[in-house]
């Protein structure tokens, strides 16, 4: 985990915009990015079984928006006084994986049967701790 990780977390929950500094492979240096907060939990899609702080990057573009950062590569993360509205950031994510709004599916993270729409805490004490804008109901 990160050194703020809470901050993170209560970032989520308020859907407060964070600022995030972070080593990126692909650029080979350290970039700042402003994003939304919409997950912390692993990839489903790898088999590595780290936890990733998900955000969504307002500055890329296409499949690169949503960026499942492993611990080792944040530097920093600051909460922003601006707040996101996630029905935003689903709708883009949806249109920009699938090619349509109406895809099942928006991130790597969270299975295609959540919706991004308010805070889930944790749902069994021995479950990995996941804590997202999802509505598991």
């Amino acid at each position: 985990m990160i050194q703020n990780h809470e901050a993170f977390i209560e970032a989520i929950h308020k859907r407060s915009k964070v600022c995030v500094r972070f080593y990126s492979h692909s650029d080979g240096g350290v970039l700042d990015r402003v994003c939304a907060p919409v997950d912390y939990g692993p990839d489903i899609h790898s088999d590595d079984g780290l936890n990733r702080y998900w955000v969504w990057d307002y500055q890329a573009e296409g499949d690169a928006r949503l960026m499942g950062l492993v611990p080792a590569q944040i530097v920093d993360v600051r909460i922003l006084g601006q707040t996101f509205d996630p029905s935003d950031v689903v709708h883009a994510q949806r249109t920009a994986v699938t090619g349509t709004a109406n895809a099942e599916a928006w991130s790597p993270a969270i299975g295609p049967q959540d919706q991004l729409v308010r805070c889930a805490p944790c749902e069994t004490p021995d479950e990995e701790p996941r804590h997202a804008l999802v509505d598991r109901s």
